[in-house]
C-alpha cells in the first residue's frame, strides 16, 4: 500500500471510531490506528481534532452533545466511568446538567479536575457497571445509591422513574446494597422503598416465613419448603397433592425478565401435572384467610 493509501485508510478508522463514539476520540486510540503522537499534535493544529479535554478530541467540530461529552470525560480519566448525577442522567433516573461526574476505583474521596468532577470508590464490582450507548457508566441501581449519598431528597423520584421506564428491578437494587453495605446512599434508597411500597421491605426469606407460619397456625399439611421440581426451585412444595406455592413480593416480580421467568416456571410445572399457587405479600399479611382457604380447597 502506498504511503497515501495508507493515510486514507487511517483516516477512514478514524471516521468510524468516531461514529461509534459520539464524535469522540482519545491520543491513545489514536495512536493505537498507526497516528503518532506528531499526526495528532499536526490534526489539532489543522483544526482537525479539536481538544475537549486532555488527550481527548472531538473530530473535525466542537458542537458535542451531551452524549459526547460523557463519552469525552470518560477517556480522559483511565479506568473511570460515568457516575453520580451523570450517570443517573444517563440512565433517565434523574436530570442532571452539571460537570460530567466520573468514578475510579480508589482512595482519596471527591475531587474537582477542571471541568470533572471524580469520585474515588474503594471497590466497583463488576456488576456495578454497564456500557449505555457506548458510555462506560456504572449500572443504574449503583447510580441511584451514589446519587443518594449526596443529594438531600428526590430518592423517591428515582425509583419512580426507574419502574416507569421498566428499568426497576428490586433484586438488583439489593443486591448493589449488599455489594456496598456501608454505602451512605442505602439508609436512604431503603426509607424511599419503604415510604413508596411498604411490601418491598419485605425480603423473600420474609415473606416465605409468613406463609409457613400461617399453614402451622391453620394445622395445614406442613408443605417442603423450597424444593427442586422440574429443575425449578419452589417456595412450597405439596408432593403428595403435586402442589406448588409461590409467595410473591411486589419488588421481586415486577420487572418483565421476572414476570417472563415466573410464567416460564409455571408452565414447565403445570405441563408436569402440578397446580401453582400465587399468593402476593398483600394476601399474606391483610389476608391470610383467603390464602387458607385457597390452600385447604387445594389440598382436599
Amino acid at each position: 500500500m502506498t504511503e497515501k493509501g495508507a493515510a486514507e485508510a487511517r483516516d477512514r478508522a478514524v471516521a468510524q471510531l468516531a461514529r461509534e463514539q459520539h464524535g469522540v476520540v482519545s491520543r491513545d486510540q489514536l495512536v493505537a490506528l498507526g497516528i503518532g503522537k506528531d499526526g495528532v499534535a499536526a490534526a489539532v493544529q489543522r483544526g482537525r481534532l479539536i481538544r475537549v479535554h486532555p488527550h481527548v478530541y472531538a473530530v473535525g467540530h466542537a458542537s458535542l452533545q451531551p452524549r459526547a461529552r460523557r463519552l469525552a470525560a470518560v477517556l480522559s480519566v483511565p479506568g473511570a466511568v460515568l457516575g453520580y448525577g451523570s450517570a443517573a442522567a444517563l440512565w433517565g433516573l434523574r436530570p442532571y446538567s452539571g460537570v460530567p461526574e466520573l468514578v475510579v476505583v480508589g482512595d482519596g474521596g471527591r475531587r474537582r479536575r477542571g471541568d470533572l468532577i471524580v469520585h474515588r470508590a474503594r471497590r466497583l464490582d463488576v456488576a456495578d457497571r454497564a456500557v449505555v450507548d457506548g458510555i462506560p457508566a456504572t449500572s443504574w441501581p449503583r447510580a441511584m445509591l451514589d446519587c443518594a449519598s449526596v443529594v438531600r431528597d428526590g430518592y423517591g423520584k428515582m425509583i419512580t422513574r426507574a419502574e416507569q421506564s421498566d428499568l426497576f428491578d428490586m433484586n438488583a437494587l439489593v443486591a448493589a446494597m449488599e455489594r456496598a453495605p456501608r454505602h451512605r446512599g442505602a439508609a436512604r434508597i431503603r426509607r424511599a422503598l419503604a415510604e413508596l411500597h411498604p411490601a418491598s421491605s419485605w425480603s423473600k426469606s420474609d415473606l416465605e416465613d409468613a406463609m409457613l407460619r400461617l399453614c402451622q397456625r391453620l394445622d395445614l399439611a406442613g408443605p417442603v419448603c423450597n424444593a427442586m421440581v422440574e429443575g425449578f426451585e419452589v417456595d412450597f412444595l405439596w408432593l403428595e397433592h403435586r402442589l406448588v406455592a409461590e409467595a410473591d413480593g411486589w419488588g421481586f416480580h415486577k420487572t418483565r425478565s421476572a414476570f417472563q421467568r415466573d410464567r416460564t416456571r409455571d408452565r414447565a410445572l403445570q405441563l408436569a401435572g402440578y397446580r401453582v399457587l400465587r399468593f402476593a405479600y398483600a394476601d399474606v399479611e391483610y389476608r391470610p384467610e383467603l390464602v387458607a382457604a385457597d390452600l385447604r380447597r387445594a389440598l382436599r
